[in-house]
C-alpha cells in the first residue's frame, strides 16, 4: 500500500509530464498555424500521440485521486472520533492530541501479547486488569499500565 507522500509524488510527476506534453502540443500546433511545419502523416501521428498522452495522464491523475479518497485510513480503536458539531470558533482552534491520546495509539504490541499470554490467552481479563490499573494510577503512559499489569501477574504467580 502506498503512503500519502508517495501518492503526492506520483501525482506531481504525472502533472509535470502532462504539462510538458501540453507544451509540446502547443508548440506543434503553433508551427502548423504559422505554416512552418507541413501537415503530413508523421506530424499528424505526433499530434494525435500527444493528445492521447495528455488524456491518459489526466485520467491516471483522477484515478490516483480516487484511490487516495477511497483508501481506508486505519483509525485507532482507542481514539474517540471528533464530534460532529463543532463550535463557531472551531476553524480558529488548533487541535492537538493530548498526551494520553498519543500514548493510547502507540501501545507496544509485544507488551499486550506478553500479558495475554501470561493470562492463558484471556484478552478480556488483560484489558480489565489494565483498566483497573489505569483507574488507580491516572495520567501514566499507556505502556506503563501494560508493564505494571505484567509485573503484577508475574508477582502473583510466585
Amino acid at each position: 500500500m502506498m503512503s500519502f507522500n508517495q501518492l503526492i509524488l506520483i501525482g506531481v510527476l504525472i502533472l509535470f509530464v502532462a504539462i510538458v506534453a501540453a507544451g509540446l502540443l502547443g508548440y506543434l500546433l503553433s508551427q502548423f498555424i504559422q505554416r512552418f511545419l507541413p501537415v503530413d502523416a508523421f506530424t499528424f501521428l505526433i499530434t494525435l500521440f500527444l493528445v492521447v498522452a495528455i488524456a491518459l495522464l489526466i485520467y491516471g491523475l483522477f484515478l490516483l485521486i480516487k484511490r487516495q479518497r477511497t483508501q481506508p485510513s486505519s483509525p485507532s480503536r482507542n481514539v474517540p472520533p471528533e464530534p460532529l458539531e463543532l463550535p463557531v470558533e472551531a476553524p480558529f482552534i488548533r487541535r492537538r492530541r493530548t498526551k494520553s491520546q498519543l500514548s493510547q495509539s502507540s501501545v507496544d504490541r509485544e507488551l499486550q501479547y506478553r500479558l495475554i499470554h501470561l493470562l492463558a490467552g484471556d484478552e478480556a481479563a488483560a484489558k480489565r486488569l489494565v483498566n483497573r490499573i489505569r483507574q488507580n494510577h491516572p495520567g501514566m503512559p499507556e505502556n506503563w499500565y501494560w508493564q505494571r499489569a505484567i509485573e503484577d501477574v508475574e508477582r502473583d504467580r510466585l
